[in-house]
Formats: structure tokens, C-alpha cells, sequence
């Protein structure tokens, strides 16, 4: 089932959704490991995690899609928003 069916299933039900937000594949993993349902990245948790520094535009576009990119595809479900 495509994941974007799955998150409108999800957000149908009128319940409350818990999303934590993770910072790289292994967060990913401990997310989904721990039974959420959805997930996503943060800005800040990419940025400290590549460079050590807050998110304050240090972060080039293509740093911050690529931090997203093996976030997302770094797990199966739980869905990545």
C-alpha cells in the first residue's frame, strides 16, 4: 500500500497522531522500533547532527534534502512526514 494511502487512513480516524521527529537513519530506527505510527525530521537535528552547529542557515538545500532523503528511506513505516 503506498504510504501516502496510509497517512490519510491515519489521519481519517480522528485520533490523536504522536509524531516525534528524528535527526538520521538510526533516530529513524528507534522511532519505529518504539511502534509510532508517523515521524519526521527536524532542521536542527540535521544540522547539529552534520555539523555540529544549530539551525541557523549554515545547512546548503541540498545538505538539508539529502538529511531528508536518508531519514525517510532509511525504514519502512512508521510513515515519514
Amino acid at each position: 500500500m503506498k504510504r501516502t494511502k496510509v497517512l490519510r487512513e491515519l489521519l481519517a480516524q480522528k485520533r490523536l497522531l504522536v509524531k516525534p521527529s528524528g535527526f538520521d537513519a538510526l533516530s529513524a530506527k528507534i522511532i519505529e522500533q518504539a511502534g509510532f505510527k508517523v515521524m519526521g525530521a527536524t532542521g536542527y537535528g540535521i544540522s547539529s547532527t552534520l555539523l555540529g552547529k544549530p539551525d541557523a542557515g549554515f545547512l546548503t538545500l541540498t545538505e538539508v534534502c539529502h538529511g531528508h532523503t536518508t531519514h525517510g528511506r532509511s525504514h519502512p513505516p512508521p510513515h515519514y512526514l
